[in-house]
């Protein structure tokens, strides 16, 4: 058993190891389930500063906005402010009230495009260790990748925030994403997370499978170059 501290999860997650280190961390994710756990956590603290950075960078551009269109806009008379409001106020709830259906019409047709296949435009593109947000807000990562006997392409996986699916999904040529295994964790707690869903973990799942050598990055990248291809 191979031991990965978390500063080197963290180097995975950021992609800033060497090509022999992230493939030595896929090589442990792959032969130790308490790795793959430990990469959820870190996923999870990970995304969470982002999105309150996200969250800082946005209020405070909102900020200048404001005072910049304040800044710019000429100071209305009384008599104008009264007169604008008697003539617009019953058109503006009007519109406002279009303007709440279409959104939620296109929330709607939006939302029509399932989490599953998020999942699989990921599956078939994104490189292990590479953590990407999906437009549906849940944020996937592939952890490894590796074919089965029978030419069967698979990649484990995790996706999601504060309840984690773990997944195994498998493609043969000509074939779709079909899911292999997959269970889920809930977080329970500072640093844990508690097992909601399954019975057998993923690399149990791999050995029922016949799964070979997990791919270096290099042939992994060779392989969704392929399945983009076909």
């Amino acid at each position: 058993m191979k031991h990965i501290s978390d500063e080197k999860l963290s180097a995975f997650i950021d992609q800033a190891l060497s090509p022999a280190e992230m493939d030595a961390v896929r090589e442990a994710i792959a032969e130790d389930e308490a790795i793959s756990e430990r990469l959820a956590e870190l996923m999870y603290v990970d995304e969470q500063v982002k999105a309150h950075a996200r969250q800082i960078e946005g209020s405070a551009m909102s900020e200048r906005l404001l005072k910049a269109g304040a800044g710019h806009q000429p100071a209305a008379t009384q008599g104008e402010v009264v007169q604008f409001r008697k003539r617009w106020a019953i058109p503006l709830s009007a519109v406002a009230s279009v303007v709440c259906v279409a959104v939620l019409v296109v929330f709607i047709l939006g939302r029509q495009q399932s989490d599953w296949e998020y999942t699989v435009e990921q599956l078939a593109t994104a490189e292990s260790g590479e953590m990407v947000e999906m437009e549906n807000g849940q944020v996937f990562m592939s952890h490894f990748s590796f074919f089965t006997g029978d030419g069967a392409f698979c990649r484990a996986y995790h996706v999601g925030d504060e309840q984690i699916t773990e997944g195994l999904a498998c493609r043969h040529d000509g074939e779709g994403w079909l899911t292999m295994h997959e269970f889920e964790r809930i977080r329970a707690g500072e640093g844990d997370y508690s097992l909601a869903t399954g019975d057998i973990s993923i690399q149990q799942r791999m050995r029922e499978l016949g799964a070979g050598p997990t791919l270096s990055l290099e042939e992994e990248r060779n392989a969704l170059r392929q399945l983009q291809a076909d």
